[in-house]
């Protein structure tokens, strides 16, 4: 359940190591002078974080294995989803890797993830940026609620259904653009009307529609 006061300090031939999320903390200095730690592994569940992991945390990346789905968080405070299916949906009790990180600045779901679970970055308050790709049908319950940094995010026209409050307390959000064919409305996004876009890409030209017509 615990990693000790200097457990693995100056281990210069580690460059990966797996926690169990049994694991709930981890003492000062336990990797000091691990130069070659590059990769750390989370296992799905755990409520460790980059931070946890002290002197080297700015060089490592760290991984959560959730069921078919993998999120990956780089010292440059990108947080990658890979793998193919849905993502589950999360809550209070079983937060999501992402859950109230301050330090994820940008979002990059990969292709063939079908979904954005209840949850999932919800208080991402330092997150700017987020690529959805066209895999993903839906948008679920406070996905991106709280996520005071987002001033904007695109939208595929393969998403059908958004949830309530995906984008709840979303301060700075001032732009949403939806692709071209997008069958969602304002208040399906649960925004402002104000400050939805939609946008067609065709060859060369782009076509942008704003909701003063």
């Amino acid at each position: 359940t615990s990693i000790g006061y200097c457990a693995f300090q100056n281990c210069t031939g580690l460059t990966s190591i797996t926690i169990p999320k049994s694991v709930t903390s981890i003492g000062r200095s336990a990797f000091s002078g691990c130069d070659n730690l590059t990769e750390v592994l989370l296992e799905g569940g755990s409520t460790l974080t980059s931070e946890s992991f002290g002197e080297v945390a700015s060089k490592i990346a760290t991984y959560w294995n959730e069921d078919n789905l993998t999120w990956t968080l780089t010292a440059d405070g990108t947080m990658t989803i890979s793998g193919k299916g849905a993502m589950k949906d999360y809550n209070s009790a079983d937060n999501s890797p992402a859950y109230d990180n301050s330090n994820i600045i940008k979002v990059v779901i990969e292709d063939g993830i079908t979904s954005i679970g209840n949850d999932a970055f919800s208080k991402c308050t330092g997150l700017t940026s987020i690529e959805i790709p066209s895999s993903v049908t839906s948008i679920g319950y406070n996905a991106f609620s709280d996520c005071t940094s987002l001033t904007s995010i695109t939208i595929p026209k393969s998403v059908k259904s958004i949830e309530n409050n995906a984008f709840s307390g979303c301060t700075a959000l001032t732009e949403v653009l939806l692709e071209g064919g997008s069958t969602l409305t304002y208040t399906d996004l649960g925004v402002d009307e104000n400050i939805v876009v939609t946008r067609w890409n065709e060859d060369n030209l782009t076509w942008t529609l704003d909701s003063e017509g």
